[in-house]
């Protein structure tokens, strides 16, 4: 007897692409722990990988996918590796560096990989595609005088809100934390000493980080002015770090703080958030700290990723060597 439904491949086209990247990052949310800014990024990637699918042109407005969706359908169900490839021509050809076209290739391949678990597709072409090789680049970083001379701009400059500001950038240097892990501390967390606080990083793990007592001190002169600042109708508000007008400080809010401190430093060395985080881990490296207790300190998951910091104390060794050895050429290579 000859069954009524529709075949597989027609099946799937009453269903839009958008449709899947809506399940996909549902799924990485819920059951990988992925937070919502990362989910934000991979839903804008794979929203401009629909949009290349359906004209083949990534400068065509990507919203008509949601509208014209049969055919992107019918490429998402045959899609081999080869179209992929094509994508990220585009991508290069477009001027995206590598790391990002690599950030773009891990959601693609993500994507196929939750459709071909789910017997969606009958294949992964994403297994097929190699990342691009990226040139290995040092991370930014402050010195320990230069993060002091910026936190005491801070708080002789009536900018922004200089008690507060100052916290900030010492929680942030000397903790090593995440922009995100600092947005969304919580005061229920904190030591009442001020002198550490849990934190919930990527994945949704958490772990202890620890500040100074020059940051446990400036934190403490903030939370008294804190209460102050927090109007009757937001008592209730438990996030540490907030606006002038009471409100949680958003991750755009601290990095518009910092950009703008990096900007009135008349220094000529920009920074922001994560340079305060690479700082952290540098001096940590650099003063001879396990790599291993490095990486449980920052929260990465895994240790290649904090192995970079060793490339940073090799080059100041090597630079020390140049301007200071007899026998050193006097440049910085």
């Amino acid at each position: 007897m000859k069954s009524d439904l529709p075949a597989k491949e027609e099946f799937l086209s009453l269903k839009s692409l958008s449709g899947y990247i809506g399940d996909f990052i549902s799924y990485m949310q819920m059951a990988r722990g992925m937070s919502p800014n990362t989910c934000k990024s991979y839903e804008r990637d794979l929203i401009l990988f629909a949009g290349f699918l359906m004209n083949g042109n990534i400068d065509q407005a990507v919203k008509d996918c949601f509208f014209k969706v049969s055919e992107v359908d019918a490429a998402l169900v045959s899609l081999d590796s080869g179209v992929i490839k094509s994508f990220v021509s585009a991508l290069t050809v477009k001027g995206y560096s590598p790391a990002s076209i690599n950030r773009i290739l891990s959601g693609v391949r993500g994507l196929y990989t939750y459709l071909y678990r789910y017997g969606i597709t009958s294949s992964n072409p994403g297994s097929g595609v190699k990342s691009l090789k990226q040139g290995k680049k040092l991370p930014s970083f402050l010195f320990e005088e230069e993060v002091k001379a910026v936190s005491d701009f801070a708080e002789n400059n009536s900018h922004l809100w200089p008690v507060r500001d100052k916290a900030i950038i010492l929680c942030l240097y000397t903790s090593g934390c995440r922009v995100s892990e600092m947005a969304g501390m919580l005061l229920k967390d904190l030591r009442a000493d001020c002198t550490s606080i849990i934190v919930m990083g990527k994945g949704r793990k958490e772990r202890r980080v620890f500040f100074s007592k020059e940051a446990a001190g400036a934190l403490k002169e903030y939370l008294a002015v804190r209460k102050k600042a927090i109007p009757a109708e937001r008592e209730g508000i438990n996030h540490i770090f907030i606006s002038k007008k009471g409100g949680n400080l958003s991750v755009r809010g601290i990095q518009y703080i910092i950009s703008c401190y990096s900007k009135l430093q008349n220094n000529g060395k920009s920074f922001s958030p994560h340079s305060l985080r690479h700082s952290y881990a540098t001096a940590l490296v650099t003063k001879g700290a396990d790599i291993r207790l490095v990486q449980e300190l920052l929260g990465h998951a895994s240790v290649s990723t904090t192995q970079r910091y060793s490339h940073i104390t090799t080059r100041h060794l090597l630079e020390t060597y140049n301007l200071s050895h007899p026998h050193g050429d006097g440049e910085i290579e």
